[in-house]
């Protein structure tokens, strides 16, 4: 999977997942019958997206992984969105509302958990997008330009300062940084993080 691997998201996320930690996949479709409502939140939010930004993602499914993997939320590859099984369910929401009570993740507002997980993996393929349309080699170099961008914008004197006002897990990498901030701003909207409306606005300059 592209940028350094896969871009993660979960408890344990920093950094990338490793394919090798894939063990399957299906689609996400297919739970409709046991899981109708979580289907459903998921693709709420790819539809969201498409409608503001175009084609955002090109797949979505359910991964089975491995026990190096099993704390992951979901990934993304730039272009198709898994979610671990494991918290394709209700086991989501305590554990994300953990992270938010702990302040490595932002708040998810007026979203489930779920919908501020998928958002968060939308955030790696907006910057995915921007890779594309600026020539960049990856989503990592266009989070990178977006980040540097953004910070322009704050009073911060610099990016790790900047992400640190959105999440802890935004200061793993500037890739992280635009996620979390899309996630805010896609939860919150009007009161999300000033950091986050201004990497937004940047993604928003590239892309609408």
């Amino acid at each position: 999977m592209g940028g350094r691997g896969a871009s993660a998201g979960g408890r344990g996320r920093g950094g990338g997942l490793n394919p090798a930690n894939i063990i399957s996949t299906r689609s996400l479709i297919s739970e409709r019958e046991r899981a109708g409502n979580l289907v459903d939140e998921t693709l709420s939010v790819m539809r969201d997206f498409n409608d503001e930004y175009g084609e955002v993602v090109g797949d979505l499914v359910i991964a089975e992984l491995t026990k190096r993997g099993a704390n992951v939320f979901a990934f993304s590859d730039g272009d198709t969105i898994g979610v671990n099984e494991k918290y394709f369910s209700d086991a989501i929401k305590k554990a994300y509302e953990d992270c938010v009570k702990s302040g490595f993740h932002p708040s998810t507002g007026s979203k489930s958990a779920l919908e501020a997980t998928i958002a968060h993996e939308m955030g790696h393929n907006l910057s995915a997008q921007v890779a594309q349309k600026l020539g960049l080699p990856g989503m990592d170099a266009a989070s990178t330009r977006i980040v540097k961008e953004a910070l322009k914008n704050t009073s911060h004197r610099g990016v790790v300062i900047m992400a640190r006002q959105i999440s802890g897990y935004a200061t793993h990498s500037n890739s992280e940084a635009v996620a979390e901030a899309v996630s805010d701003v896609y939860c919150n909207r009007g009161k999300a993080k000033a950091e986050s409306k201004a990497i937004v606005n940047v993604i928003n300059k590239y892309l609408k």
